[in-house]
């Protein structure tokens, strides 16, 4: 069950789910609610956000910091496992070419979430350093916002994960499992 099917089966149907260039895009919302009082609500209590229109890049390697200090002019060397940073990817001549959300997954593996796409230079960061390695993660990622997020992140995911969500920190991350029922 993906986590479309896992809120669906505790909230109810989504109205007006549609396939854009393979992203899944919310056209009606969860109970048909205006977009004003779905505003509301996240600024309330909290809201979930499907990010399926993000892409994903897993880089790893010996040589996986190098792509990623070769991409932005951010000093990623000093974040730690677990940490993430939001960034911006530059074009060599340092105009902006994409945002982008890291995480540092572990010592030579980097979780990369771009705005819209791939940095426009990548593939000329990974012939000037081969060590590296780029590959789609086939991660499923969404956004709880909102002061409520915690507690509605705690009813989502699995007791033995609820420590852990509950200590994060901002630009933290951790794995959990989404609770079935």
């Amino acid at each position: 069950m993906d986590i479309i099917e896992l809120v669906a089966a505790r909230y109810g149907p989504h109205h007006g789910l549609r396939v854009l260039a393979g992203n899944v895009i919310g056209a009606g919302g969860w109970a048909r609610l205006p977009t004003k009082r779905q505003h509301d609500y996240v600024n309330s209590r909290a809201g979930a956000f499907i990010a399926s229109g993000m892409m994903y890049l897993e880089v790893s390697g010996p040589q996986a910091l190098d792509v990623l200090d070769y991409l932005t002019p951010r000093n990623l060397r000093s974040l730690k496992t677990g940490r993430a940073a939001f960034t911006l990817f530059t074009t060599p001549t340092g105009t902006v070419d994409e945002e982008a959300l890291v995480l540092r997954v572990e010592d030579d593996r980097y979780l990369v979430s771009c705005g819209g796409g791939a940095p426009s230079h990548l593939h000329e960061a990974l012939e000037r350093f081969p060590d590296a390695r780029v590959v789609d993660p086939d991660v499923v990622s969404f956004n709880i916002k909102g002061p409520d997020r915690i507690a509605v992140m705690r009813d989502l995911v699995c007791a033995a994960d609820r420590a852990a969500v509950e200590a994060l920190k901002p630009f933290q991350a951790c794995r959990c499992r989404i609770e079935r029922r």
